[in-house]
């Protein structure tokens, strides 16, 4: 695998950022050359609600997906609640988070307007700049 991306790298020349999870260090660890072409880390926690600089990237976060997906109104984070919900259903964690709101805005869709595959690719999350996994 380390040689592959090695490969990959090389014959793509252009600038690679890796993302994953922890275990995935396995890979950098099994290469030397493959390691040192990555020294900078950043490792990204779980949003935390208690600390009030967290919180608040939390919300921007929800509110740009929430405007990227374009549902007919926002969501309301100042509605009681809504925002220890929201942590409480992603656990913080941006994956959750985008797979969270990616179905509420499918649920709009089939709740409102009947789901077929022309509404779904109308109102499809492709067209508010979110990558295409729906077509």
């Amino acid at each position: 695998m380390a040689d592959w991306l090695k490969t990959l790298i090389d014959k793509a020349k252009v600038s690679t950022v890796l993302m994953g999870l922890e275990r995935t260090q396995i890979i950098l660890d099994a290469n030397e050359q493959l390691r040192r072409r990555f020294t900078r880390r950043i490792y990204l926690k779980p949003f935390d609600l208690e600390c009030s600089t967290s919180r608040s990237h939390f919300l921007g976060v929800i509110k740009k997906i929430d405007e990227a997906l374009g549902l007919p109104s926002p969501l309301d984070l100042q509605q009681d609640g809504i925002v220890r919900q929201l942590h409480f259903a992603t656990n913080g964690t941006m994956d959750y988070m985008v797979k969270l709101m990616v179905l509420i805005k499918l649920r709009h869709i089939v709740n409102y307007r009947g789901l077929t595959v022309n509404v779904w690719r109308r109102h499809s999350v492709t067209q508010s700049g979110l990558k295409a996994w729906a077509s």
